[in-house]
Formats: structure tokens, sequence, C-alpha cells
């Protein structure tokens, strides 16, 4: 029975494939400008994430909800850097609510490393 099931899902996998579908993240510029606009909510009603696909795809949002009585407000974005997401809060004058910050040490400090080399070089 489980090699029946295992040959039915590789079988619709392939045929998916073969279709041109393939797997996406739920993650791109639309979404992420829309779930931005909600920043603006009062503090004690929502948690701003940003950070990589740790806290993305981690983040157990019904039970975060569910425990704090606050809504999610999800940022964070697959393979990035928290570094843009944070200057672009930190600079905007009406954000005033809770942030947190999920640092993926080497996406993080990798973008600081190579900029250094970058001004170091003139490039």
């Amino acid at each position: 029975m489980i090699a029946l099931v295992g040959i039915s899902v590789i079988s619709w996998e392939y045929f998916l494939r073969s279709q041109g579908h393939i797997p996406g993240y739920d993650d791109d510029e639309a979404l992420w400008a829309k779930n931005r606009s909600l920043v603006y909510s009062s503090p004690d009603e929502s948690t701003v994430f940003i950070g990589s696909s740790r806290i993305k795809f981690d983040l157990d949002i019904p039970t975060w909800e569910q425990k704090t009585g606050e809504k999610v407000v999800q940022l964070a974005m697959h393979g990035s850097c928290p570094l843009l997401a944070l200057e672009n809060l930190g600079e905007d004058e009406k954000f005033k609510g809770k942030l947190v910050v999920d640092v993926t040490e080497g996406l993080f400090f990798k973008k600081q490393e190579d900029e250094a080399m970058s001004k170091e070089l003139n490039i």
C-alpha cells in the first residue's frame, strides 16, 4: 500500500513538472508590499517579523496569534538579509510597532562583508 501511494505521488509530481508547473514559495514582491502596508496597526495589536526563510517558514503564526492575542505581519523573505527591511522600517517615522529580527549569520554578515570589500576596492 505504501509503495502504491509513493509511486502515485512521484508520478503526479513528474506529470505536473512535465506540464511546466514548478514548486513556488509564497514569497514575492506583491505579497511583501501588501504585508508592508499592515505595519501601521497599533503596537498592542501586532508584531512584525523580518528575516530569511527560517523565520518565514518556522514561525507558527496561528499559535503566536493564539498565545499573544496579536496579529503577525510577516515581512521575512526566502534567502534574504533583513538589513534592507530593518533600514526601511527604521526610517519610516509612522512605524511604531514591535519588530522581531531573525538573523541568519551567513546572510546577515556576508552582505556587510561584501559592502566593506566593495568600498575597499572602490567597486
